[in-house]
């Protein structure tokens, strides 16, 4: 900063500053409420809710699950396509006469 040798310098720097001090005041008050509305309940609710939705594990986890619970239901002839089972999942659907790929 320069040196100040008059009063209205002295003044200007002043109103420079406060007027800086207005704006970081502002943001500040602008992050708090992102930071107080992203920390509602809900707000979390949402976003942990969009993170697992957007997990490319998802359909994997959510398709083998469906295969293992039905397998327990097999009675007909079953194909499996590119989809992970587990090897319980394996040996019913293998059991009522499908087959995995």
């Amino acid at each position: 900063m320069q040196e100040i040798t008059s009063v209205t310098g002295l003044k200007n720097a002043i109103q420079l500053l406060e007027s800086e001090q207005e704006i970081n005041r502002k943001l500040l008050k602008e992050q708090f409420f992102i930071t107080y509305e992203s920390l509602k309940p809900i707000s979390l609710l949402k976003s942990a809710i969009n993170d697992i939705s957007s997990s490319p594990y998802l359909v994997d986890n959510l398709s083998g699950t469906a295969i293992g619970l039905a397998s327990g239901y097999l009675t007909k002839k079953l194909v499996v396509e590119n989809c992970k089972t587990s090897k319980t999942a394996k040996e019913a659907i293998e059991k009522a006469g499908g087959s995995i790929k």
